[in-house]
């Protein structure tokens, strides 16, 4: 149960509980990008349940749900760079406002989303 949505990209071999879902294999840069995004938010908030205290259940039946699309290894080279360059940027408490937007776009460019759908899509996650 959760209401928020922190994904993080793990270099490190960090161990946790089981309260933590881990995903391994390929993409996992744009993986990153995506289910840290308002669009995943978006998904997060139609597809899975809502539970007692505003949240929701985070399970893999709802997980498989969400459609991902494919990207190539040139659009994964450009979420992991950018996903790594957010990730440490958060850990020196650089604002990483411009780079987020960034990803939010390219996100939006993948899943041909015209205007109306992105402000659709934005204000449901404000």
């Amino acid at each position: 149960m959760t209401s928020v949505l922190p994904f993080v990209y793990d270099k490190g071999a960090f161990y946790t509980n089981q309260k933590c879902f881990i995903i391994t294999g390929e993409r996992l840069g744009y993986l990153t990008a995506f289910f840290n995004s308002k669009l995943f938010r978006y998904c997060f908030k139609s597809n899975f349940p809502e539970l007692p205290g505003v949240t929701r259940e985070l399970s893999k039946v709802f997980f498989d749900q969400i459609p991902v699309k494919p990207v190539s290894d040139e659009q994964e080279a450009v979420f992991m760079s950018r996903v790594e360059w957010v990730q440490t940027a958060k850990q020196k408490g650089v604002d990483t406002t411009h780079i987020e937007e960034e990803i939010e776009l390219l996100l939006a460019d993948l899943y041909g989303l015209e205007a109306p759908e992105r402000d659709a899509v934005t204000a449901s996650t404000d």
